[in-house]
């Protein structure tokens, strides 16, 4: 679920990998500079947006943990009330993408299938399908504009990979910082993400403070509102396991 919020999480995952003509692996990697980091915690308060103007709130505290396999992300619910404790865990290592779920009126942890869905994350516009770096790894990835102050890197799924035909990241310089997606299904725009409100963090660090998702077509959008944000401070790696779900934070 994470790796949908931050999009550095998706950008460290590929960093990794040799995938791009070297004129988009540079560019990549001055972003990462400004964006990659061992850990982020922060609590987030998702809004959905009905087209009938009716609110929908989901808060949560967040972890995120990179290792030298990949990524681990958790979330823990803190609102409403009756969602409140229900934990997830999602990981992306070497290559395998998997997701643990917890149920606190059960107290069971559970096994969620990786298999792509239509359903947006706890009824929002986020969807795993939006930044999937399986598919993305591949997809084209180019360079598309070169614009000294908008440059925008365009990626094509390869055909049966995505429910999108291309999705182009548009960034702001001179720190590389992604700025807005938008997700297009031939040449009708589907969808659009806005990142707001850069906050610069230890070792010149930025993070999002906000981000808005719109879904074009079903008029419908979720906005991502994150507070008490924490860059780089030390997370035990034991607690990002499927057992670790129970224990309180």
């Amino acid at each position: 679920m994470i790796r949908l919020i931050f999009f550095v999480v998706l950008l460290a995952f590929m960093m990794n990998e040799k995938i791009f003509a070297d004129d988009v692996h540079d560019f990549l990697e001055k972003a990462k500079t400004s964006l990659d980091a061992k850990t982020d915690q922060a609590h987030l308060k998702m809004t959905i947006k009905e087209p009938s103007g009716e609110l929908k709130i989901r808060e949560m505290n967040l972890q995120i943990l990179r290792t030298k396999n990949g990524i681990k992300a958790l979330v823990r619910l803190t609102a409403p009330a009756d969602m409140k404790d229900t934990a997830l865990l999602s990981t992306i290592e070497d290559g395998k993408d998997q997701e643990w779920l917890y149920i606190p009126s059960s107290k069971q942890v559970r096994r969620i299938a990786s298999s792509k869905t239509s359903t947006g994350v706890l009824g929002s516009e986020l969807k795993i399908e939006d930044l999937d770096p399986m598919a993305m790894k591949e997809a084209k990835v180019t360079l598309s504009k070169t614009d000294p102050q908008a440059p925008q890197i365009t990626v094509t799924p390869a055909p049966n990979t995505s429910e999108y035909t291309q999705v182009v990241t548009t960034f702001s310089m001179p720190h590389y910082l992604p700025i807005k997606t938008e997700y297009f299904k031939g040449t009708t725009q589907q969808k659009t993400v806005t990142f707001l409100d850069y906050k610069i963090f230890a070792n010149n660090i930025y993070r999002a403070q906000k981000i808005e998702i719109r879904n074009i077509q079903k008029n419908r959008g979720t906005d991502l509102d994150f507070t008490d944000i924490k860059v780089n401070v030390p997370l035990s790696a034991q607690k990002f396991t499927p057992s670790a779900l129970k224990e309180s934070w």
